[in-house]
């Protein structure tokens, strides 16, 4: 049934569209309020991507009286020619496209748009309602009303009704505001004859030639000259700045122009083109006002197009073109089958295609080209990924509307929404069955009955009975799977892996008969093999041999014990071996030959979760050689891709051995052979690493001896030349005082007598300059991005020594000493122990600020030093931070800014109050964000919940950097108007860029990890809509815009920078993610340990929103450039690096690239470098897949070749960040993945 649809306005926009959906068969009426009586404009360009939409709707282009335009050339002032910026041939042979570029008169154009519109289409044509002013529109409803009280109602709603719109108004849900570019226009026209019989234009005209565009420019204003009417007339446009003059109206053609203003304002251009203004007819004075875009092009039944959308002004000549891609796209979105259910839907996709392009197209259009750089800003807030197109000729010329909103159609459509439509609308059946007639309304139940009444009758084998259907019943392991079984006994799918193929009852089947003591089975297992046969009830006596050979179990068999057993020590012990013959034994009890025969499918179901596996190898991982088929017999199916072992012991609370339906089979007599208690011993006793991937997984440590898995020595340091040391000397802090080297010193020799720790073997302290030029380099490199410590306070008399020993091991992993790192592994595992101490022997010291500050930064060592065993450690004391930063209420807001900054106290004082209150803030959100790092790095729950941060955000960097209390009380004034923001605020008001710009690196980095955290799904935001992965993209990418702008800073600044960029480059991959297990998929696809199925699985989990996945590459390869371009010295940097090249060796492996249906086109080749990251043509690839994409220095990606060159490239980046030693983890499993 066709749909209802009401077009406001009959402009250009509003035809084109009401031109397109009648083509498509839908009933189209169009409310202009004009009488079409005085039709006015002047010249306007159709560009190539306007040409192509014509010629598709039946349009003669010569009904236009146009002139083809062969090139657009620059001259100056005096009428030098500069160059030719487009060679229309040329422009064409690069873009592959032959469409023309035209130059016509609106009103020509206006009047083939109204004619194509008057041809009636398969019987059909709009009906137009001419002085029809609307009042209101109703976009819920789909209600236009008229100022007379008309109302009009539409299953869809176009607005066309241009830049004075009633229609968005409607969708803003407000009044809309006009905006002053400062520029003016005078638009003209001049017969060419009037122009060739005054010699002095004469000779103008004879110099421009005929079918082009000439454009003369001066710094602030310019003249543009083309012809229209088949070269009759000269259009002319004199664009200058508006000034004082406010005589004309905002966007209105009506207005005439003042001859003697239009010749003073061209009073700097040549005689030549002087006298040319003085020709002037019909002159009008247009002011060249716009508006802001709305955030979106749809709101109900309603969609704008056109200048109701997006207002375009003259610079780039394409407000006509955009307004016609408009109704193209509309047109085929809107296709003859389109119901009213699925209006939403398409008017979704109607905003995907045209929102991004037209709006970039209108915000370029309001300056010059030479000035388009300047309005990149203003267009990526509302289209945040948005890249400065290189040039707008190709840009707009290469657009093909219908092609995208086709290609986005058919990937939303599904084959089954047809026969959908016809059950709705024609109430038939359609679906018959071949064999017996009958009929179904659904085409499942036909496939259903065939297979159930029909199979027998279909030849076994015959391409009918091998396609993909769906059965009355599948078996268990195909519902676990979640894959279409064949219904077969066994399966194909069983017969193929070798594994057992059981049907079970349906649930209240099974039901009914929980309490049936039967010794024959309810379910049907099968031992799939190659050979078919060996599931008939029968068997020749050859059969029977062959089936007793295959019979033959294992001689550590481990068969399932009875569902009553619940403790361990109930499990008695069971012979070692067990034969066939100890089998046949079994019939007297109603049991089988086969072991796998007679088990009931309520005891499989019944079996704890807790021995659950993957497709890693239960039997490897328990050490033990058991047949895997019978193992299969104990073990529920899981998903294949579990992070590992360890994750296995979490289901264990989930088992089903108290169901009570399930209980009455316990007393079936059967002989069970339960588990040994070495058996037990042994699942309950293994370490849970996989061992063919032992060494690649950081968490995965396997305890030896205390002196190889602890740095328990010192390397020597007493020998290094000065001058060498002095190099690290950056002079940031005072300097060391000899007095805290020595109290670590004094500490670590009364803890080497004692027993509490093992002693270290060689204490060789380092002497006190390399301390201190470590404390130094903790300053250069890591505190810009990390600043908990107050740099003009520190290293003085109140700074405890244990905190200036763990700031040194930091600043030693930054260090080009020899041995510095090994050095810093020791200071660390020191460190760790003298906290302890200082705790166990006066417990004050676990109130102190200090103290707090010192576990945090030593967990943070541990934890990314590349030690597992210290990794280990530092997950063992994640809580103790926590801990004490509760017990002091770190993470709760004492004092209050402004009662700070109100004190009658002398500077000096309220700078000491003000700095000990920030220190409190900093180091409860730095003992958050570690947390949090900590989880989500490791795949660990955090401990800190979200809604504890009650503190206010920490201050500026430049009041915490400040040295004195002179230079700090400049800023009091700004920060006492500053309101306070917590996590809290932040996350109700979603106001980030506010929030951004009112607090520091560390309020900064808070920022982005509570968006972190909503994209790992641990945040909920209040308010927030069921698409937060979309809303929280767009904020991400509002902040990576407001990163980029920080650019014109000092270096440290720039380090800043560069870690938050990274930060959020990170987020926007993650969101746009499948979310599986990276590293655990990644080693399993390489040691072929997942099956075609489960790969299909992963590939299909990848491609089910392709342009999220294609977008996670995109922010992977920023991810992995901004590493390699910047000095990124957070201790996040090689986790982030690593899981951005885990992403693109997945996609690369997994996803095979857009197949294009015609060769004879070259899909584009695109590189994601900087710094426009590929332009346009990666936007276009990430929308719709079209190109090939090549990281810089490696090439193409989809390759065997291009990825083993993208390992290696990563291996050595990872090599270059010896900062953190975590590196060198992520180092091995790239190289395993590397490994032929």
């Amino acid at each position: 049934m066709p749909l209802k649809i009401v077009v406001v306005g009959a402009g250009l926009a509003g035809l084109g569209a009401a031109i397109a959906l009648n083509r498509q068969g839908h009933d189209i009426e169009i409310l202009e309020q004009s009488g079409f009586l005085n039709e006015v404009g002047a010249a306007i360009h159709m560009a190539p991507n306007a040409t192509r939409i014509l010629k598709d709707w039946g349009c003669n282009l010569e009904d236009l009286q146009p002139v083809h335009c062969n090139k657009m050339r620059l001259w100056d002032h005096q009428g030098n020619l500069i160059h030719t910026p487009v060679v229309t041939k040329d422009a064409q042979e690069a873009l592959g496209i032959y469409d023309e570029w035209l130059l016509t008169h609106r009103v020509d154009l206006h009047n083939t748009l109204r004619g194509l519109a008057a041809k009636e289409v398969n019987g059909k044509k709009p009906t137009i309602h001419l002085r029809s002013r609307v009042a209101s529109v109703d976009p819920e409803a789909g209600v236009v009303t008229l100022e007379d009280g008309t109302k009009y109602t539409g299953d869809l709603i176009i607005g066309a009704d241009g830049m004075h719109s009633r229609c968005v108004s409607s969708v803003i849900g407000g009044p809309t505001k006009k905006e002053s570019t400062g520029q003016n226009c005078f638009r003209f026209l001049i017969p060419v004859s009037k122009m060739k019989s005054n010699p002095v234009t004469a000779s103008l005209l004879e110099k421009m030639g005929s079918g082009a565009v000439d454009v003369f420019t001066t710094e602030d204003r310019r003249i543009v000259v083309y012809p229209c009417r088949q070269g009759d007339l000269l259009n002319i446009a004199a664009i200058h700045p508006s000034g004082a003059d406010s005589s004309a109206r905002e966007s209105s053609w009506l207005d005439s122009g003042n001859l003697d203003s239009l010749l003073e304002t061209c009073s700097v251009f040549s005689p030549e083109l002087q006298e040319m203004c003085k020709l002037a007819e019909d002159l009008k004075l247009w002011s060249l006002a716009s508006r802001s875009p709305p955030r979106t092009f749809i709101r109900g039944k309603l969609a704008l197009i056109g200048d109701a959308a997006h207002p375009t002004l003259p610079h780039q000549g394409q407000g006509g073109a955009q307004s016609l891609e408009d109704g193209a796209a509309l047109g085929a979105l809107f296709t003859p089958e389109c119901t009213k259910d699925d209006i939403p839907s398409r008017l979704e996709l109607y905003n995907k295609v045209r929102y991004g392009r037209s709006v970039t197209v209108m915000l370029m259009s309001k300056v010059s080209d030479d000035r388009r750089g300047q309005m990149l800003d203003e267009l990526r807030t509302y289209v945040p990924d948005a890249e400065l197109p290189p040039d707008m000729f190709s840009y707009t010329w290469s657009s093909y509307p219908c092609r995208e909103a086709q290609q986005l159609l058919r990937a939303a459509q599904r084959p089954e929404h047809y026969q959908r439509h016809i059950r709705t609308h024609t109430k038939e059946k359609p679906f018959a069955c071949v064999e017996c007639g009958q009929q179904f309304s659904r085409v499942d139940s036909l496939a259903r009955h065939h297979g159930t009444k029909h199979e027998n009758i279909v030849p076994n084998g015959s391409s009918h009975t091998s396609e993909r259907r769906r059965v009355a019943q599948a078996c268990k392991q195909c519902n676990l799977s979640k894959v279409r079984c064949d219904g077969q006994k066994p399966c194909q799918r069983c017969q193929k892996n070798g594994a057992d193929c059981v049907y079970q009852s349906p649930q209240k089947r099974k039901l009914a008969n929980a309490a049936a003591t039967t010794h024959s089975s309810n379910s049907k297992r099968h031992r799939g093999t190659a050979t078919p046969q060996n599931w008939e009830p029968s068997l020749t006596p050859d059969q029977q041999d062959d089936e007793g050979a295959s019979a033959q179990l294992a001689e550590d068999i481990i068969s399932l014990p009875s569902p009553t057993i619940h403790s361990m020590t109930q499990l008695q012990p069971t012979p070692s071996t067990v034969n066939v013959r100890s089998m046949e034994t079994a019939e007297e009890f109603g049991s089988g030959s086969h072991l796998t025969s007679h088990i009931p499918a309520a005891t499989h179901e019944s079996t704890s979760t807790l021995l659950a596996t993957d497709a890693m190898g239960f039997e490897s991982f328990l050490g033990l050689d058991i047949d895997a088929n019978v193992l299969s017999g104990i073990l529920e199916q899981c998903p294949p891709l579990n992070d590992g072992p360890n994750d296995l012991w979490l289901a264990s609370a989930e088992t089903e051995f108290s169901s009570s339906p399930l209980n009455t089979f316990s007393r079936i007599a059967r002989p069970f052979l339960p588990l040994t208690p070495s058996a037990v011993a042994e699942i309950y006793g293994h370490d849970h690493s996989l061992e063919i991937d032992e060494a690649m997984e950081p968490r995965r440590y396997s305890p030896t001896t205390i002196t190889i898995d602890a740095q328990l020595s010192f390397p020597d340091m007493e020998g290094l030349p000065i001058e060498r040391v002095d190099e690290e000397n950056f002079a940031h802090v005072n300097d060391v005082p000899a007095a805290a080297v020595e109290e670590v010193h004094r500490v670590a020799r009364i803890m080497q007598g004692n027993p509490t720790f093992p002693p270290f073997t060689e204490l060789k302290i380092p002497p006190l300059p390399v301390i201190n030029s470590w404390v130094q380099l903790y300053f250069e490199h890591f505190h810009p991005v990390f600043p908990i410590l107050h740099k003009p306070s520190f290293c003085t008399p109140g700074t405890h020594w244990l905190l200036i020993f763990v700031v040194s091991a930091i600043g030693a992993q930054f260090s080009g000493l020899p041995h510095a790192q090994t050095c810093s592994r020791a200071m660390h595992e020191l460190v760790r122990r003298q906290s302890m101490h200082l705790c166990e022997n006066l417990n004050v010291h676990a109130r102190e600020l200090w103290l707090m500050r010192v576990f945090l930064l030593n967990l943070l060592g541990l934890r990314y030093s590349g030690e597992r065993r210290a990794l280990e450690v530092a997950e063992v004391y994640q809580a103790v931070p926590v801990t004490v930063a509760r017990r002091s209420q770190i993470f709760r807001s004492i004092v209050s800014l402004q009662k700070i900054h109100q004190l009658e106290l002398p500077n000096a004082q309220k700078w000491q109050i003000w700095t000990l209150d920030e220190e409190r803030r900093r180091t409860g959100y730095a003992i958050w964000l570690a947390d949090t790092a900590f989880s989500i790095h490791f795949e660990l729950s955090s401990i800190v919940r979200d809604d504890e941060m009650q503190n206010t955000l920490p201050q500026e960097e430049e009041l915490w950097e400040a040295s004195t209390a002179q230079g700090w009380a400049t800023f009091p004034t700004r920060t006492s108007r500053n309101k306070p923001f917590t996590l809290e605020h932040i996350a109700s008001d979603r106001n980030w860029p506010a929030a951004w710009s009112k607090t520091g690196t560390l309020g900064k980095q808070a920022i982005i990890q509570l968006l972190l955290n909503a994209v790992s799904g641990h945040q909920k935001f209040s308010g927030s809509s069921s698409s937060v992965s979309s809303e929280v993209d767009k904020d991400l990418r509002q902040l990576l815009e407001v990163t980029e702008n920080e650019e014109e800073r000092s270096s440290h600044e720039l380090k800043v920078c560069a870690t938050h960029r990274l930060m959020i480059l990170y987020a926007l991959m993650v969101n746009n993610i499948p979310k599986l297990a990276l590293l655990p998929t990644a080693l399993k696809i390489k040691g072929r340990q997942l099956s075609e199925f489960d790969l299909g699985k992963i590939a299909d989990e990848w491609g089910a929103v392709p342009h999220q996945g294609r977008s996670a590459i995109f922010y992977a390869a920023r991810v992995l450039e901004t590493v390699r371009s910047h000095h990124c010295a957070h201790f996040s940097t090689p986790v982030f690096f690593f899981r951005a090249a885990l992403v693109i060796w997945l996609y690369s492996s997994l996803c095979t690239p857009q197949c294009y249906t015609s060769p004879a086109t070259e899909a584009p080749s695109i590189t994601l470098r900087a710094p426009d990251w590929g332009g346009m043509s990666a936007v276009e690839w990430i929308n719709t897949g079209w190109g090939r994409i090549k990281l810089p220095g490696i090439g193409h990606i989809m390759s065997d070749r291009g990825r083993s060159r993208f390992l290696d490239e990563s291996i050595m980046s990872l090599r270059a960040l010896k900062y953190w030693g975590i590196s060198r983890i992520y180092e091995q499993v790239l190289t395993r993945l590397r490994a032929p």
